[in-house]
């Protein structure tokens, strides 16, 4: 019984300190489905307003991973949203016990691209893909 309420209360912990480490950055936006995605016309250079930083990357990086090393490259395709936001899709996360998925997500709630292009069109609705690094410095 009381290993059982140790164990809760260590859960409990963990999940209040992965919600603090993670609590500076911006919701998430809802992933698009991979058709979604992959039917979007690609942007191939867009024009980026805003960028994570490198304090970005650290707050973001899975402590777990940190702690013990571990490095991961993520691709994520995202569809632009309206006021340049980016939604985005991971399509691999070799090291799914660290959650670097979501790592990169948050990452990417940081990037803001123009909503028109050169021409003047608007880029609301088009793929960007972005890779994301996180390597252990």
């Amino acid at each position: 019984m009381m290993r059982a309420a140790a164990f809760a209360l260590l859960l409990l912990l963990a999940a209040c300190a992965s919600a603090q480490q993670y609590s500076s950055f911006d919701r998430i936006p809802r992933a698009p489905n991979a058709r979604a995605v992959a039917a979007a016309p690609l942007w191939e250079n867009p024009t980026f307003t805003a960028m994570p930083t490198a304090r970005d990357f650290a707050d973001a990086y899975p402590r777990d991973a940190l702690a013990t090393g571990v490095s991961a490259r993520i691709e994520l395709g995202c569809i632009v949203q309206d006021g340049g936001a980016l939604a985005c899709r991971a399509y691999n996360d070799g090291e799914r016990r660290y959650d670097f998925e979501r790592a990169a997500l948050l990452v990417c709630t940081r990037f803001r691209v123009a909503t028109t292009d050169e021409s003047g069109a608007s880029t609301v609705g088009r793929r960007v893909n972005r890779v994301i690094i996180f390597i252990r410095g």
